[in-house]
């Protein structure tokens, strides 16, 4: 069974790497949505889960709790993908960035009780934004076309593989009733950035559009190690869930 899935993953990566032979798309040039047709009905399909679940449940949310406890919760949840960005920011080779991590991690869980506070922030240690489909584009290895996948939202190959690494990666493996924790995780997130997501789908005249041409650009950035692309005083988003769309 192990040796199944451990082929299976080895199988997704080098799919995805011979996918991508070169870094034309990192560099924006050709067409980086040639399944659009598809990926449109996929998005068609979240939009509606967000329409008739999340966004409800998010609003059932805002009612029984304020703004403080919401954040709190956030928190939390940031403070548990730690595992995925300590060792993706080593795997690139950003050790001090690796460190900060692990002393957020360390400072949040014990004096911020648990992550639902954030004090790590307040003495400069800064939540940096790393996955492994982050790292394998550090590699060198092309993202490929775009892919809009159900429920998870914008993709492409290579952070599709990343994804799959990102899940063993964390502490959901060690404690898998985790898993059941994340409706919770991806609702609060809706509701905290409601307005946001509101104002984009209003300002633009296709949000597919919009959508896939913040996540394309967010990941270059990030790949290339843009200066504030990087690290935020809160963590950008990294739900992995229908939005991901920068602060």
């Amino acid at each position: 069974m192990r040796r199944g899935i451990v082929a299976g993953l080895l199988l997704g990566f080098v799919v995805a790497f011979m996918a991508t032979p070169s870094r034309a798309d990192e560099d924006g040039r050709g067409d980086q949505d040639p399944l659009q047709s598809m990926n449109r009905q996929v998005f068609a399909f979240d939009m509606g889960v967000d329409r008739w679940v999340i966004h409800p449940a998010s609003r059932g949310l805002d009612r029984i709790s304020n703004l403080p406890v919401r954040e709190s919760v956030d928190n939390f949840f940031v403070n548990l993908r730690f595992p995925r960005r300590f060792v993706a920011n080593l795997l690139q080779g950003e050790l001090r960035a690796g460190g900060a991590e692990l002393g957020r991690f360390v400072v949040n869980t014990t004096v911020g009780i648990l992550g639902f506070f954030d004090p790590a922030t307040k003495v400069g240690l800064r939540v940096t934004k790393a996955d492994f489909g982050q790292t394998f584009g550090v590699w060198g290895i092309g993202s490929g076309p775009y892919l809009v996948l159900p429920f998870f939202g914008p993709s492409n190959p290579r952070d599709t593989v990343g994804l799959v690494f990102d899940t063993i990666v964390s502490f959901s493996t060690l404690v898998p009733y985790l898993y059941l924790a994340t409706p919770v995780d991806l609702v609060n997130y809706r509701s905290l950035h409601a307005a946001d997501i509101a104002e984009a789908e209003e300002a633009s005249l296709d949000y597919y559009v919009f959508v896939r041409n913040a996540y394309i650009q967010q990941r270059r950035a990030l790949i290339r190690g843009d200066k504030g692309s990087r690290s935020s005083g809160a963590e950008a988003p990294e739900v992995d869930g229908l939005y991901e769309l920068d602060d």
